[in-house]
């Protein structure tokens, strides 16, 4: 048997090249209807023969690809990803909400906070994680307190810039690298750098150097960053409340929580956080994560 895999291309072809890595009990096939016509007329052909279909996001507007879904009378698996939950509760309170789909849907997300907000538009959600880590064993000392982040450069308000900002001038000995954002809309501190759009391999690398990753933005699914964070030992500042992380509380002063981390990061002789470097090893494990997940879908597909 085998399921179609949309939605939005980057964890939708994340998510189908790592169900390609292990033996699964289902066939993975990704088609990238976002972007590429060729691509929606593939998942068309495809679709009567399929068992089902995966939507990596919370569809609650009108959809070609989930429409023919519905036609065809085929399972839909909806995975929640971020933003798409607000959208879909802001779409619920002013009545232009289109719930075909999530009326027909199996519905996941991968954070406690965005179940809780599926369930608020009314439908039952399953916490079911997708996302991991290959931890680096490598990852040494580092060289001096460094603070990074990642800005969107279109939504620098969203992503905590202001934050980042105030933070950085509340404790101008530590540098504060910024991906994503290549030029700020506001004005910068002399220990604030915006290095723009960067590679995996450089993010990785950054984040090698950064005792600390800040992750403050307004709403959120489960970060792939955070979790990237751990498995190079840095600790973890986030304004979603993780098990993992310090809370960062958007709108109040969090000036003592930091200073105390930087207590616990020097107590260390800033050698890196082992304890998150074990805790993404267990928790996070690529066999661990896709064999369940592989396993949850069979077993929603194979359900009557």
């Amino acid at each position: 048997m085998y399921v179609l895999i949309n939605g939005l291309p980057l964890f939708a072809a994340r998510l189908s090249d790592d169900l390609s890595k292990l033996e699964t009990k289902v066939k993975y096939i990704y088609c990238d209807t976002y972007n590429s016509k060729w691509q929606f007329f593939r998942y068309l052909f495809l679709l009567p023969f399929a068992k089902g279909v995966i939507s990596l996001n919370g569809v609650s507007d009108k959809s070609k690809t989930l429409s023919a879904a519905l036609f065809f009378k085929k399972k839909i698996i909806m995975q929640w990803q971020g933003t798409d939950t607000t959208i879909a509760l802001d779409r619920k309170k002013d009545g232009t909400i289109f719930s075909d789909y999530l009326e027909n849907s199996i519905h996941f997300s991968d954070a406690p906070w965005l179940q809780e907000e599926v369930e608020l538009l009314g439908y039952n959600c399953e916490n079911l994680l997708f996302k991991h880590v290959k931890v680096s064993r490598n990852s040494t000392k580092r060289n001096k307190i460094q603070f990074m982040s990642y800005v969107a450069e279109s939504r620098q308000a969203f992503y905590g810039m202001k934050e980042i900002i105030t933070m950085a001038e509340n404790f101008p000995d530590i540098v504060f690298k910024i991906v994503g954002t290549q030029k700020s809309d506001y004005d910068l501190p002399v220990n604030v750098k915006c290095l723009g759009w960067v590679k995996e391999r450089e993010f990785a690398e950054i984040l090698k150097e950064s005792s600390t990753f800040l992750r403050l933005v307004e709403h959120d699914g489960l970060s792939a960053s955070c979790i990237e964070a751990l498995g190079y030992g840095c600790d973890v500042v986030w304004s979603l409340p993780w098990k993992y992380a310090e809370k960062f509380n958007l709108g109040e002063d969090n000036t003592q929580m930091i200073k105390t981390l930087i207590q616990k990061i020097e107590n260390r002789n800033l050698e890196i956080n082992q304890q998150n470097i074990d805790r993404a090893a267990e928790d996070f494990n690529f066999q661990k994560i896709i064999s369940e997940y592989d396993a949850k879908i069979f077993e929603v597909l194979t359900k009557n």
